[in-house]
């Protein structure tokens, strides 16, 4: 869920106690006798949004450690390709980023020089390897007016009520399966050889 909000808001309305006070009628019947009622009626006019935001997806995490295809076996038998697939299934790699963060006074170091930028970079680099077969983001927006009159006629109250409802719905579907915002044009050479590895050029067809 992105976004759930709801407002309501009323947008006019007359309540009148005192016998003999004019009124208006803003809904029919109009021109009814004044003795009719023991009162003067009210009415209220109220209008109510509601916009629900939320996306779904369905996200691949590409570690190409684990590709045989895309390397030699040398390399891919390697202790370094080995400790990095260990570290992986264990849940004990962590991003580049986060590491930095977990040692003290860092922060003195980001003050004068710029590592801080550039391990954030490599972070960001790393985590592009996060795709989508699909990615949807999607919206409904509804808006309803409720005209309520309250008519206190002689042989007791009546009350009026009038709805009237607008909804509308809205969808967007990632340009790439790297997000929104860039197509496919857009991405880098190293982008695009994650997308043909994992096969997923075929999700967005239509865009390439």
């Amino acid at each position: 869920m992105l976004d759930d909000e709801t407002t309501s808001t009323v947008l006019s309305a007359v309540s009148n106690a005192v016998s003999g006070v004019s009124y208006p009628m803003p809904c029919y019947p109009t021109a009814w006798p004044a003795d009719f009622f023991v009162r003067p009626p009210s009415w209220e006019l109220r209008e109510d949004k509601t916009r629900t935001a939320w996306a779904v997806g369905k996200f691949t995490y590409y570690r190409p450690e684990f590709d045989i295809g895309t390397v030699q076996d040398s390399e891919y038998y390697s202790e370094w390709n080995k400790a990095k697939r260990f570290l992986t299934i264990t849940g004990l790699r962590i991003s580049p980023s986060a590491l930095y963060n977990m040692i003290p006074w860092t922060w003195l170091v980001d003050y004068v020089t710029d590592l801080g930028n550039w391990i954030d970079l490599l972070t960001d680099i790393w985590q592009d390897q996060i795709v989508a077969h699909y990615c949807f983001a999607m919206q409904t927006f509804t808006k309803s007016r409720t005209f309520q009159n309250v008519l206190p006629l002689n042989g007791g109250t009546r009350t009026l009520t009038f709805r009237r409802l607008f909804t509308s719905k809205q969808r967007d579907m990632a340009d790439n399966p790297f997000g929104f915002g860039l197509t496919l044009g857009d991405l880098t050479p190293r982008q695009l050889a994650i997308i043909g590895a994992l096969g997923l050029t075929g999700q967005f067809r239509g865009q390439i």
